[in-house]
């Protein structure tokens, strides 16, 4: 009965049974009672297990809501959040989510998990990854072991064997428009299909706001979608072996380009248009393109706009070079896991202040637990980290704060970051600090033999084992050296400074060339960035604002897609997770789970049994 799913029959069969009996109850009461309050006290008894759930279901919203503001949006909390409650949303999330193996009645509970999933997670899901991440901040569990992302594509290998760009000034618009065309060639020896992948850079000032692949003869352009959207829509699409083509941020200031498929010895054209306001020179794969003409068309004064002001490069060579010095801010794990190891690290980070090189300020302490506090190195901070609260190695906060004040601090110095401590929890890369660090991104890591590792802007280790830490820097300071506001790198890209407090340069399309509107349009994503200001409300706003101005911008993405149907499929799904929170995640695209092999053989068992019965019937019959 299990087997052929008779057995999920018998709750109908058994509320039949109990209508009826309810229906007897209801016409011996209203003999003696009034029908209104029979029906209402009825209609009360029968509200109140609904209600109990709902409003189970609306605590957890609230509690799972609190927890992924405090990790991705911490401007809009305002406390502490709760980690048993944390720890009770992820076991319900988890309960009413299908589960990736094979079962006979799976993970999900019928109706209600889909009612969970309506209101506590707008009909999306949470992904596994962002679950075992909230265990980390919150309950200090051990991250899980990282897998090998597997190969996108076991096709041929595609390769750029052309690559060429024409730029044309438009006055109107006062800014350059140069078309990057792109030819691309997969290996004649593969097999199967093969996928092009590639990342590259774009200084600020240089937008995208167009992007075309042929598909087959015809030259397709790509569609303006919400990021997430276009990204489960292309893996879709590429699950089912259809021409995608994908354009996107994945970083603050780098971009990602896909391209599926690719037959064995197959050449595809695609490219995109960039608009810039300076010329530069573009590096994709191996090839460095000239966008512009050197010396057309140069500003000569810094570009105000909405709060941001663009530095243009050779105004920025000419201002005044100061030396700045570093401050060593060692982020201590205070997840409180295991005392012996604490109490390593406590000694390891006092011989490491007492050895810094000359020339470094006095080093500051910030203890990373879920929450983070600031000290100074002549506090007695050993003791305030045996008495801090249990909980994670949340160093994305911590690292975030310290750049933070950073950006807001025009004193003659600059923080270095070092992470002390195993296992650091790290959400996302740091790339939007990096135009107000002109030092670069100074992030190591303290090692048990108290070397230092350089880390990745997302916490991972990278380069060699031990490095030396730099010491002081020169950095451009703006406008001058008496009234300085900021700090520039000293290198050839324009700089960018922000004013988080004016509204947004957008908000009136009319009154701005698309390049002015772009320019706006990414000064206040990075302010969001940098704030913590990354909700529903502004998110929502920077995807209206790109769609408005058409030009790609970190929440959205360039699709192309092969027919009609695909893009009915993605403005449909673009509309749901429009109207969803942000910190939701689409499902993920897999493959349907097989039963195992013993369950197979154990269904046919029966029918090995019954055969030769019926062939002996028939026998008889005969």
């Amino acid at each position: 009965l299990a087997g052929v799913g008779v057995l999920m029959l018998s709750p109908l069969l058994v509320l039949a049974v109990q209508l009826s009996r309810l229906r007897d109850d209801l016409h011996f009461l209203i003999r003696y009672i009034p029908v209104k309050a029979v029906m209402g006290g009825a209609a009360l008894s029968f509200a109140l297990l609904p209600a109990a759930v709902t409003r189970e279901y609306i605590q957890d919203r609230l509690s799972l809501q609190r927890a992924l503001e405090y990790v991705y949006t911490p401007a809009q909390v305002d406390g502490p959040v709760d980690p048993a409650a944390t720890q009770r949303v992820i076991a319900h999330v988890r309960s009413h989510r299908d589960s990736g193996g094979w079962s006979l009645s799976g993970n999900g509970q019928p109706y209600l998990s889909r009612y969970y999933a309506w209101i506590v997670l707008d009909n999306l899901t949470l992904s596994e990854e962002k679950l075992n991440l909230l265990e980390r901040v919150f309950l200090g569990a051990e991250g899980p072991e990282e897998d090998v992302a597997p190969a996108t594509s076991s096709g041929p290998a595609v390769e750029l064997f052309s690559a060429r760009a024409v730029s044309n000034w438009d006055e109107p618009t006062r800014a350059w428009q140069t078309w990057v065309y792109l030819d691309l060639a997969a290996d004649s020896a593969g097999w199967g299909s093969g996928e092009y992948s590639t990342t590259f850079a774009l200084p600020p000032g240089a937008y995208i706001d167009d992007y075309y692949l042929y598909v087959g003869e015809r030259r397709e352009h790509g569609l303006l979608a919400e990021r997430r959207s276009a990204t489960w829509v292309y893996r879709q699409v590429t699950a089912a072996g259809r021409d995608p083509g994908l354009l996107r941020y994945v970083a603050a200031d780098r971009l990602q380009l896909d391209i599926f498929p690719f037959a064995a010895g197959e050449v595809r054209r695609s490219g995109f248009r960039v608009i810039h306001r300076e010329p530069f020179r573009l590096d994709i794969d191996d090839r460095s393109l000239p966008l512009g003409r050197p010396g057309k068309h140069l500003p000569t004064a810094p570009i105000l706009d909405g709060g941001v002001t663009y530095v243009p490069r050779s105004l920025k060579s000419s201002l005044p070079v100061v030396s700045r010095q570093p401050r060593i801010y060692y982020v201590i794990d205070a997840s409180r896991r295991d005392p012996f190891v604490e109490e390593q690290w406590i000694d390891r980070v006092r011989t490491s202040a007492s050895a810094l090189p000359a020339g470094y300020l006095e080093p500051r302490i910030v203890l990373a637990g879920t929450l983070s506090a600031r000290l100074d190195a002549t506090e007695d901070w050993a003791d305030s980290l045996r008495h801090s609260a249990p909980g994670g190695f949340f160093a994305q906060r911590a690292v975030e704060e310290i750049l933070g004040s950073s950006l807001r601090d025009t004193s003659r110095e600059y923080p270095v970051i070092v992470v002390a401590g195993a296992n650091p929890v790290f959400t996302d890369e740091l790339s939007a600090f990096t135009l107000s660090t002109p030092e670069g991104r100074q992030l190591y890591s303290l090692n048990p033999d108290l070397a230092w590792t350089h880390l990745f802007p997302d916490g991972k280790q990278t380069g060699p084992d031990s490095v030396p830490l730099p010491g002081p820097s020169s950095v451009y300071a703006y406008p001058d050296t008496l009234n300085t506001l900021a700090y520039l790198a000293r290198d050839d890209r324009p700089g960018l400074l922000l004013d988080v407090s004016t509204r947004l340069p957008w908000s009136d399309p009319t009154a701005f060339t698309p390049w002015r509107s772009a320019l706006g349009l990414q000064a206040q994503y990075l302010s969001h960035r940098r704030a913590g200001d990354t909700g529903s409300a502004t998110w929502l706003k920077e995807v209206r604002g790109s769609f408005r101005t058409g030009v790609l911008m970190p929440s959205t993405a360039l699709i192309v897609l092969e027919n009609e149907a695909q893009k009915t499929a993605l403005l449909r799904r673009q509309e749901e997770v429009l109207s969803a929170d942000p910190h939701f995640d689409l499902e993920e695209t897999r493959q349907m789970s097989e039963p195992p092999i013993w369950v197979l053989l154990l269904l046919l068992l029966p029918l090995g049994i019954l055969l030769p019965r019926l062939d002996r019937l028939r026998g008889h019959r005969l």
